[in-house]
């Protein structure tokens, strides 16, 4: 059995967008699961995927886990460093918008092969990282 990997954020957090699609994601069941989620200061999301629930909702603290580590990586990486990964993530974006269409197709699956980066988890979209408070 995989080893859940886990991290704490602090924070409010709300919105409908996601930094990341994630197939098996609660966005579209945000209406049906905010009537069952409990009252308190910290939301446990145990199987986090996109952290739909983490984005969607205002709990003071959160405690995110996966069994995924790359993806938990991930999170850390946005949560303690989001102006390295936004400054990365600009040199993808504006190297992969350079030459012929052969040329950007060539560069956009290298860069999305997952032996290569985590980065490759996110959707083509830095805009949507939010900024919060790590523990």
């Amino acid at each position: 059995m995989k080893k859940r990997q886990q991290f704490a954020v602090k924070g409010a957090h709300h919105g409908s967008e996601n930094a990341l699609k994630w197939v098996g994601s609660k966005a579209r069941l945000m209406p049906q699961l905010f009537p069952h989620l409990p009252e308190g200061k910290r939301l446990v999301e145990p199987f986090a995927g996109s952290c739909s629930i983490m984005m969607n909702t205002e709990y003071d603290e959160y405690l995110i886990a996966d069994v995924n580590p790359d993806l938990v990586n991930l999170y850390k990486v946005m949560a303690y460093h989001t102006d390295a990964l936004l400054n990365e993530l600009e040199i993808l974006f504006s190297a992969g918008s350079l030459g012929d269409e052969e040329s950007r197709a060539i560069y956009f699956y290298a860069v999305r092969e997952p032996s290569i980066s985590p980065v490759s988890l996110l959707v083509l979209n830095p805009l949507k990282l939010r900024r919060v408070s790590c523990t």
